[in-house]
């Protein structure tokens, strides 16, 4: 169209040149228009392809997060249980020891011993 008008204008058909410019520029703007459609239609597409990757990554990220989380938890009663057992073992062992270190025969004071006697002879009356 563009040889047809320049030969147009050379003719000396300026009418037809003006018409052809007209048809051009109109032809020019439609598609633009198109591009920018098929642009958008583009971007509206990556667009929402990101989106999705997003929001995959997210829950991969989620599920490796709350898995990590549950073997920390179970690493972590596992070692409770551990500690606490020991602990109730040491105890068990500290109790044996100190019952077989201390002696059965305790000596009490006389002072102990006085007071004893007090307690006895004031629940006799008491009766």
């Amino acid at each position: 169209m563009e040889t047809i008008k320049s030969n147009h204008a050379q003719d000396g058909l300026y009418d037809k040149a003006d018409y052809l410019k007209i048809k051009i520029d109109e032809m020019r703007k439609t598609l633009k228009i198109q591009k920018d459609r098929i642009l958008e239609v583009q971007h509206n597409s990556e667009f929402q392809s990101l989106e999705q990757n997003f929001k995959r990554e997210i829950d991969e990220f989620t599920k490796e997060w709350e898995n990590k989380f549950k073997f920390l938890e179970e690493q972590s009663n596992a070692c409770d249980k551990a500690l606490t057992d020991k602990h109730t073992k040491e105890t068990e062992e500290l109790y044996s020891y100190l019952e077989e270190k201390l002696s059965k025969n305790l000596k009490y004071s006389k002072e102990y011993l006085n007071l004893k006697s007090q307690e006895e002879n004031l629940v006799k009356l008491q009766m």
